[in-house]
């Protein structure tokens, strides 16, 4: 299975240039490849990409490597950039590798683990969106999209979702098998870390003296039901104190 991994820092306080050579450096084989990049438009190698975001000094950029893709980009309302590496993690050991040079910059709030395909579905709401991939969204929970007619239509409520993402100011409500958390993702959280090493369920260590990284799963979570869910609703209910239910 191929890993996605997220990661958080604090809005625009890295450059793209300085993002780009931090994923660099542990995959500098897998970048240096000729890769197809949005950003630029054309096919190119990791050292062509460093000098046009140098040159076009741009705040984000997307780039295809193979099947995967590499985003980065700003959430200016909420005050977070963030990072996505998806479906290029081979293993939990790979995504150490493409966290671990995040984890040393004083504005890193958090990262995590987690699979695409789930993430995508316990996320969509709209049933066009299930009617297209041919899915049926029978028996799922509905809501008003909270619209003045004639704009207000039914769509899926997500809200008990235990996979379910949603942007807070400058951190974001999600959980991940596995879970990196920084100083400034538990003072904005509510969290403490003595909450955190004195929970039986999981598996928490000390990275550096600002991130501490939990594990309760093995692989990322696949889906919403049995011990999976179980734990991700538990994961919500300790990372987020302050979040009602």
């Amino acid at each position: 299975m191929q890993y996605s991994v997220e990661i958080i820092i604090n809005f625009m306080s890295e450059t793209s240039l300085t993002i780009w050579e931090l994923l660099s450096k542990e995959h500098s084989s897998l970048l240096s490849s000729e890769i197809e990049s949005d950003f630029i438009g054309e096919k190119c190698t990791a050292r062509e990409i460093n000098r046009k975001i140098q040159r076009y000094a741009n705040p984000y950029f997307i780039v295809g490597v193979g099947d995967g893709e590499i985003v980065y980009g700003n959430n200016r309302s909420k005050q977070h950039s963030l990072v996505w590496i998806k479906q290029l993690v081979s293993d939990l050991g790979d995504a150490e590798k493409w966290v671990m040079p995040f984890v040393d910059l004083d504005s890193f709030v958090q990262a995590r683990t987690y699979d695409l395909e789930y993430e995508y579905w316990q996320n969509a709401n709209s049933p066009i969106d299930f009617t297209a991939k041919g899915r049926s969204s029978a028996g799922l929970p509905m809501k008003s999209n909270g619209l003045p007619y004639p704009l207000e239509e039914q769509i899926i409520d997500i809200s008990g979702n235990p996979g379910r993402r949603q942007t807070r100011m400058g951190y974001v409500e999600c959980v991940g098998a596995v879970m990196w958390l920084g100083v400034e993702f538990l003072n904005r959280t509510g969290l403490s870390e003595e909450v955190v090493f004195s929970t039986d369920w999981l598996n928490a260590r000390k990275v550096n003296d600002r991130v501490i990284r939990i594990q309760v799963f093995d692989e990322p979570f696949t889906t919403a039901d049995g011990e999976q869910g179980r734990l991700q609703n538990e994961l919500r209910s300790l990372l987020f104190p302050k979040i009602e239910a």
